[in-house]
């Protein structure tokens, strides 16, 4: 039983790292970047969006931008939060990029 749960959390924590990848990618972050650090390195530039962003993320952790960035692991309750969080976030991500996607093409065209 325990190797079951076991196997099952490794497979959840693959796969909301896989959602973060791909959800900070449409949104325009670095490739294999999380949108945790993307945002934490754009608010350590001064963007005003990523501060209040990164006071979000304080539903999945504590001071989780800083965390990230320090390399500070993440306990269990947390990445459930994050992965929730993720879930609930995909429809927005989505958004987001099919809008990059026209203004990308429309640019291309003028």
């Amino acid at each position: 039983m325990i190797s079951f749960l076991s196997d099952l959390w490794r497979i959840l924590k693959g796969t909301g790292l896989w959602l973060d990848k791909k959800e900070a990618a449409a949104l325009g972050a670095p490739n294999g970047d999380t949108i945790s650090i993307w945002i934490a390195m754009k608010a350590r530039h001064g963007n005003a969006l990523a501060h209040i962003a990164c006071l979000a993320l304080w539903l999945v952790q504590f001071r989780h931008c800083q965390n990230q960035l320090a390399g500070v692991p993440m306990a269990t309750q947390n990445y459930i939060r994050a992965t929730v969080l993720l879930i609930l976030f995909t429809p927005i991500a989505g958004v987001v990029w099919c809008v990059r996607s026209i203004a990308r093409s429309i640019a291309k065209r003028v």
